[in-house]
């Protein structure tokens, strides 16, 4: 039985208000699949647990063996993959479960495959919809000004305007709707310059670097009223995760070094800077806050993923106990149906069933002490499998024993029947011819 945990760090899900019919439902539904990604993209850390893992490297447990292909999608994102051309569809699945073995090696590493593949079906999916119509237009209008496009440069300058673009008082709804504003015509701008790679790397970065801008916000929605409110809610909330954290996932991924490097922005809350805002004469740069809080969440979601990782091993280790239990059970029971008070073939047999499950007790043993090493709060399952291994192993022993006796019994019978038959042919006296072997066997 596959149990699923979760991170702890729930993806906060809402809409955005984007004119453009269809076009606009499709990058609502794209930029929410760019959010996720991103979201996972910040959890960049090994899966290695800091503690022993001796037990684990015996079993070369791996977090893969337990993660679907959809792995960080939730189930908006996956009835949009649902919503893809058929082949388009089919190809996403499939690149996506050919990377899930990227994740033994690191997280990141496979995170960055999944963008990838997902980034790219997206893209030309989005571009499918949302491209042709304003491309054509904005080129044919750029052809009847006799202008020349420059699509990069427009997106590069509007982009440097959005670092200005906001207040001290605005909240993250407001900062959410100017990037997703900002992030929709990017994405015209990328179906524009598609095939021209110099361009389209360009907005690539732009996009990047805008999403990220804009996942901060998108998490903070509701939580808080400003960009100093949001950083002192964040930086107390990761504060609550280091201390409660278990102190192997803090380890592996280096958050109470990372969290030291945290700093508060200066302050942009007074009376006279609201002012001078209003008046334009005085700038708020809200980047600042936006980097601090980035590590904040880089923290809490390095610290969300060691955990699942820990988790998700943890689980294929008790798992993997209980099957070895189960098999041992029904195999200890299959040993007494065999033991027999008259063939000694069957009683060998179940001897040999029964040492089988009593040598599994020690892989059973070292999986399940893995287990809770992983994870403290599975000794009682663990133990509950622990105590029906000890009771079938010692049935088992008594299988043996009753098996090995009926031999001896066997061996012993079969020993008076040759005395007999060797009496009676001294004697000259007929009698029963003896088949003086155990049932066709050599002992």
């Amino acid at each position: 039985m596959k149990r699923r945990r979760s991170l702890g760090t729930p993806l906060e899900s809402s809409k955005l208000s984007q004119p453009g019919g269809r076009t606009a439902a499709c990058f609502r539904d794209r930029d929410q699949l760019r959010r996720i990604l991103l979201v996972c993209l910040a959890a960049m850390l090994v899966l290695s647990p800091a503690t022993d893992t001796s037990a684990v490297d015996v079993f070369e447990v791996k977090a893969s063996a337990s993660l679907d292909a959809t792995i960080g999608l939730d189930r908006a994102t996956q009835q949009l993959i649902a919503r893809m051309p058929k082949e388009v569809h089919k190809a996403t699945l499939a690149l996506l479960k050919e990377a899930l073995p990227e994740i033994d090696k690191s997280v990141n590493g496979y995170l960055e495959k999944v963008d990838e593949i997902i980034g790219g079906q997206i893209d030309h999916f989005s571009c499918s919809l949302t491209g042709s119509a304003k491309t054509l237009g904005d080129m044919l209008g750029k052809a009847l000004t006799k202008g020349k496009p420059r699509p990069v440069s427009d997106l590069k300058e509007s982009w440097e305007k959005t670092a200005t673009a906001f207040r001290s008082s605005d909240s993250p709804e407001r900062m959410v709707t100017v990037y997703a504003d900002f992030l929709f015509n990017a994405t015209v701008t990328a179906c524009q310059v598609k095939g021209a790679l110099p361009a389209e790397q360009l907005v690539a970065e732009v996009q990047a670097d805008a999403r990220k801008r804009w996942t901060i916000w998108r998490r903070l929605e509701g939580k808080c009223g400003n960009s100093d409110t949001c950083f002192i809610h964040l930086s107390e909330k990761v504060k609550g995760i280091l201390v409660a954290g278990d102190p192997r996932d803090l380890e592996s991924v280096k958050a109470r070094n990372l969290y030291s490097k945290v700093r508060r922005p200066e302050s942009s809350q007074s009376v006279l800077q609201g002012i001078g805002e209003r008046l334009g004469l005085v700038d708020f740069h809200q980047r600042p806050y936006e980097d601090q809080m980035q590590i904040l969440f880089l923290i809490e979601d390095r610290i969300a993923w060691a955990r699942l990782a820990r988790e998700t091993i943890a689980e294929q280790l008790l798992d993997s106990a209980k099957s070895r239990v189960d098999l041992a059970e029904r195999r200890k029971r299959k040993a007494r149906r065999l033991v027999h008070r008259k063939k000694y073939d069957k009683n060998k047999e179940a001897i040999k069933i029964a040492k089988v499950v009593i040598q599994a007790g020690s892989e059973i043993n070292q999986e399940l002490d893995a287990a809770v090493v992983q994870v403290p709060v599975l000794d009682a399952p663990a133990t509950k499998q622990r105590k029906r291994y000890k009771d079938i192993e010692a049935e088992s022993r008594r299988i043996i024993d009753d098996a090995t006796k009926n031999q001896t019994a066997i061996k012993e019978k079969e020993a008076e029947r040759r005395r007999r038959a060797k009496r009676r042919e001294s004697s000259g006296e007929p009698g029963r011819r003896y088949d003086i072997s155990l049932s066709g066997s050599t002992f």
